[in-house]
């Protein structure tokens, strides 16, 4: 006999429904279900009054990220740049001078910024797209979810959407990226036989986030902590790491005395401790503390994300949240505390935020989704706001 071709209809009712047409299995998985009653006078049909019926075509936003299409890198640019929008228009003043308290290449990438302001609303996109599809590899590669999803390179997105002062090309950005790569690189020592050169890397990428930034350099505890949750703790794993950031810094110390700027260097990399509140408007401030409000929430999810994947997945979490747990450190060791140091919580907890989303219900994650949308797009536009 042959098969009955599924009607193209987007919405059913149940007086919309010739008996010959209800189905007699069970519901395919795209089907949702309302209503509580079952249908009168059609005894047979196994849903209730009102069924909802989804096509690919009207997919929402998160069950695109839901899948893991190989292309997954472009819809991170196209989302990056939709959050950035606002900031293109108006949303947010490039800065008129350069910030102090960065690394040597940060205090170079700050002047950069004022210099070309339209490369500082522009390149962001960009950076935070390549941050986005490592939290996607570092998901993915690590079993941090129990099936292969892109939610982890969202969370990143809406995490930074909600960072306020930092649409603005900003040291950072690449400073997350390069700790994203020393995290990348622990990863790799998980049942590995021969884990020199991944420790090595860790460290040669954390000292590289710090010549940006000089307190992500105090990462290289959660770091080493990685090590031990992995398995592989020790003198020998510690000096490892050590010759990894020790490296990097003799390089870039010889570029620097070479070419006559090596006090610079040294003033420039040594982390300063402060706790002084730098003033911001109220918005802005608002919404700071939304993202540290998420963070202290997300601690407390540790047990719902952990308990429906695997050891690695669960060894790769345990490390976000020490990385997490860190960030307050790194913070106060930044020169002062001001809006954009929530930036250093974009990559522990846009992860997290992605994990956290994955569990949830469906219909519960599109409304959290929807809402940190919002209030992503709000904060590119306090420009116009305030």
């Amino acid at each position: 006999m042959a098969q009955r071709r599924r009607p193209h209809l987007l919405y059913y009712s149940c007086e919309q429904i010739p008996r010959k047409q209800a189905p007699q299995a069970s519901l395919p998985l795209n089907l949702y279900l309302s209503c509580e009653s079952s249908a009168a006078g059609l005894p047979n049909l196994p849903y209730s009054c009102e069924t909802k019926l989804t096509t690919p075509y009207l997919r929402p936003v998160l069950t695109f990220f839901r899948s893991t299409q190989a292309y997954a890198g472009l819809p991170f640019l196209l989302y990056a740049l939709a959050l950035q929008l606002p900031v293109f228009f108006g949303g947010a003043a490039v800065p008129t001078e350069a910030t102090t308290g960065h690394g040597i290449f940060g205090n170079y990438l700050s002047n950069y910024a004022v210099a070309h302001p339209w490369q500082a609303v522009a390149l962001p996109v960009v950076l935070m797209g390549i941050l986005a599809l490592q939290a996607s590899v570092l998901s993915n590669r690590h079993n941090l979810t129990r099936s292969a999803t892109q939610l982890a390179a969202l969370g990143v997105l809406l995490a930074w959407g909600l960072t306020p002062g930092f649409r603005i090309l900003h040291p950072a950005m690449l400073a997350n990226i390069f700790l994203l790569f020393a995290l990348l690189s622990v990863g790799k020592v998980y049942k590995n036989q021969y884990p020199q050169i991944a420790l090595f890397n860790a460290g040669a990428w954390l000292a590289l986030a710090s010549i940006l930034a000089p307190g992500y350099l105090l990462f290289f505890l959660p770091l080493y902590i990685a090590g031990g949750v992995l398995g592989r703790t020790g003198l020998a794993e510690l000096l490892r790491l050590l010759t990894g950031v020790f490296v990097l810094y003799f390089l870039v110390g010889t570029f620097a005395y070479f070419y006559g700027f090596l006090p610079e260097f040294l003033a420039a990399q040594t982390p300063l401790f402060s706790y002084d509140l730098i003033p911001a408007a109220p918005l802005p401030l608002a919404f700071a503390g939304v993202l540290a409000v998420l963070a202290l929430l997300l601690i407390t999810q540790l047990n719902n994300i952990v308990r429906v994947i695997n050891i690695e997945g669960n060894k790769g979490v345990t490390i976000l949240f020490w990385v997490l747990l860190f960030t307050p450190l790194v913070i106060l060791f930044g020169g002062g505390i001001s809006i954009t140091s929530t930036a250093t919580l974009i990559v522990p907890v846009g992860i997290l935020l992605g994990l956290a989303l994955h569990n949830l219900p469906e219909r519960a994650a599109e409304l959290a989704h929807l809402l940190l949308a919002v209030g992503a797009l709000l904060v590119a536009a306090l420009g116009f706001l305030q």
